[in-house]
């Protein structure tokens, strides 16, 4: 024991090749005497309350990596111990401390492969009716339905009872953020549970039992935040909305689409990281929207193809190149469609307009659209704009 604690001390030195060395041999010894390593490290984050908080990360690391190594040999008092530790330095600080308390929120998640309903006691108090969880709360619900599916789906229908009303109370983009991943998550395990009923533990658990908090979740995802044009996470609940076949998301597309395209048709700062990020966050949107909304979504691309515009003609022709190469076969059976609805983009004199179809046939080429009928339009198109004159100034 003392060894240990000799090591845990040694575990913030300043240099951080000691740091790396010193962090490997307390797992090493973690691995060949668990129980004696993880009552030390509880013990030392208990009576060092204040500790610095990089100190505190790298003994979290470090525990977590020895339970994900011996969880088999922990016995449930000691999973208590150390599920009850990780809960206390997760949510100690209202605010967001990314780190400190992501470390801790996947040492609940590692514990939570084998000692699922102790982690959920735990987790369950801090997740009430009435009111906004800690950020690390919800993100921990969401990593562990994807860890142990089995263990966790059980408790869905719980958790989602609580959490619809909590949607409602979300107003910082953080907590939106968060969940919204989450309700993605919880999408995923349940198809994942449902695949894999032969191994289940309930096989007679069905799809119908989260219907409908599911769905209402969407409603207000569709019907509240993306009226204030929320598309942050926005691809992870379409996601999930297109795999659970959510009617709410089947009366939300039109509106979805005239939130979603505006935002290709803007001007982009490619300095701009995070424009740039939520640019293609939004094309893969409309990927998402393509394996179950095909028709609907290029009907609406091929009607903004008609407007004489710049920015929306060059806008939904990003779209439908990102479609072309992303979505192939879903547009398998709309290609001719496509090429006809081309021809209003390539009259269009306009050299940016123009360059941005060049770019879409290229994208045809590489999809076989261009043996169809039409195609030879479009390489007649590419043909004229190798003696395309430069544009003035």
């Amino acid at each position: 024991a003392a060894f240990s604690v000799a090591l845990i001390d040694a575990a913030f030195d300043k240099d951080e090749c000691v740091r790396q060395e010193v962090s490997q041999a307390l797992r090493e010894l973690g691995y060949r005497h668990p129980r004696l390593v993880l009552l030390a490290c509880h013990s030392y984050l208990s009576k060092h309350s204040k500790l610095v908080h990089v100190h505190r990360i790298i003994i979290l690391h470090s525990m977590e990596a020895i339970v994900k190594e011996t969880i088999s040999q922990l016995d449930q008092s000691l999973a208590r111990m150390v599920i009850s530790l990780a809960s206390e330095e997760m949510t100690r600080s209202k605010e967001v401390l990314p780190d400190w308390q992501e470390a801790a929120s996947n040492l609940l998640v590692a514990l939570g492969c084998r000692f699922i309903n102790e982690v959920m006691e735990e987790i369950l108090q801090k997740f009430q009716p009435g009111i906004l969880p800690h950020f690390f709360v919800v993100r921990t619900l969401a990593n562990l339905s994807t860890a142990n599916v089995y263990g966790m789906v059980p408790f869905l229908t719980a958790i989602l009872g609580t959490m619809l009303p909590m949607l409602g109370m979300a107003k910082q983009d953080a907590m939106k953020s968060v969940f919204t991943i989450a309700l993605g998550h919880f999408s995923e395990s349940i198809l994942e549970y449902l695949a894999n009923l032969d191994k289940a533990p309930d096989p007679t658990v069905r799809k119908d039992a989260f219907s409908s908090e599911i769905y209402a979740s969407y409603e207000i995802l569709f019907n509240v935040w993306l009226q204030h044009k929320e598309t942050k996470s926005l691809c992870h609940v379409l996601d999930a909305a297109v795999n659970m076949g959510s009617r709410a998301l089947e009366t939300q597309i039109d509106n979805l689409l005239s939130i979603l395209h505006p935002q290709i048709c803007g001007s982009l700062d490619y300095n701009n990281h995070m424009a740039v990020k939520n640019h293609n966050e939004v094309l893969r949107c409309f990927t998402v929207l393509a394996r179950a909304y095909t028709d609907r979504l290029i009907a609406f691309l091929l009607q903004k193809l008609e407007v004489h515009n710049e920015r929306i003609r060059i806008g939904t022709l990003t779209v439908l190149k990102h479609l072309i190469n992303s979505a192939s076969p879903q547009l398998e059976s709309k290609k001719p469609l496509i090429l006809t609805g081309m021809k209003f983009a390539i009259q269009d004199n306009n050299n940016k307009v123009k360059r941005t179809v060049a770019q879409v046939i290229s994208a045809m080429a590489h999809h076989d659209y261009l043996e169809l009928e039409g195609g030879e339009t479009m390489m007649e198109f590419i043909i004229r704009q190798c003696a395309l004159p430069c544009e003035p100034g």
